[in-house]
């Protein structure tokens, strides 16, 4: 076996093990930022060269079909890398993330990307499927949903959804079961959780953001938000702060407007338990 090999195995099973700590490092910020092996998210990236695309981020837990390093793979045996505490699947799982987490840092165009992995001219389809595409245009997203959660205050979520698309989805008279269903609204889940996460960070060190939420923000959005707080689990502390409802005794929050708010957030939890 060739010296090359071990070395290479080496280094992506450090690379796979240093990933594994900086993503549980950073679990408070941004809990989702590695999808789960039991289901397929579909999102919209932010700004790559400036435009928006469509994505379908799948699971990596299968062999990816392309080669990452541009090292004939061919010659890590399952050997090697049983040997070296790594399977043939984990070994392209990690080249794969660390190909496209680098792209994604180093703001690579999104021509740049689809010529390397030979997916100039190829369908929307075929893009929505290929994996390092894929996990190339969601770790964008998260890198820009970052610097929105950084700012101080952080973005509210509403300027994240409008900026997305759904308030114009509104507009045109789509349902929020509707819009639920789209791409965008994953984005904008991912956002909600993201900011939710960063807040919560944020108050173990004694920082409070006031005004969390814009009074322009509009009820479709509001009611949405409310069911993600039930969903991701946020504590009734969390929200009433979220709503600016957490100095008022009962019996004054229960006559202000964002009070239903909470209902919602309540009701959706109990749908869950």
């Amino acid at each position: 076996m060739h010296l090359y090999s071990y070395v290479l195995v080496a280094l992506v099973t450090i690379l796979v093990t240093c990933e594994t700590f900086a993503l549980s490092s950073v679990l408070t910020v941004a809990p989702d930022d590695t999808p789960t092996s039991d289901r397929t998210r579909t999102a919209v990236s932010i700004d790559v060269d400036g435009k928006r695309y469509l994505r379908t981020t799948k699971t990596a837990d299968d062999n990816d079909e392309h080669n990452l390093t541009g090292v004939d793979d061919s010659t890590i045996s399952a050997d090697t890398t049983e040997r070296a505490g790594a399977s043939p699947s984990m070994l392209t799982r990690a080249k794969d993330r660390v190909k496209a987490k680098w792209w994604a840092e180093t703001k690579a165009s999104d021509d740049y990307v689809k010529n390397k992995l030979r997916l100039t001219g190829k369908s929307e389809e075929i893009l929505k499927n290929h994996k390092t595409y894929q996990r190339y245009l969601y770790t964008t997203e998260r890198i820009e949903f970052s610097k929105w959660v950084a700012q101080k205050p952080p973005l509210p979520t509403f300027d994240a959804w409008r900026y997305l698309g759904l308030n114009k989805m509104v507009l045109q008279g789509k349902s929020l079961k509707e819009i639920k269903k789209t791409a965008e609204f994953k984005s904008y889940e991912h956002y909600v959780r993201m900011f939710d996460q960063g807040i919560s960070a944020d108050w173990k060190v004694g920082y409070k953001t006031e005004h969390m939420i814009p009074r322009y923000a509009t009820p479709v959005e509001m009611t949405a938000k409310a069911e993600l707080w039930a969903a991701n689990g946020m504590p009734d502390k969390y929200v009433l702060y979220a709503l600016n409802l957490n100095k008022l005794p009962h019996s004054e929050r229960v006559t202000v407007e964002d009070y239903q708010y909470f209902l919602i957030f309540k009701n959706a939890q109990q749908a869950m338990s």
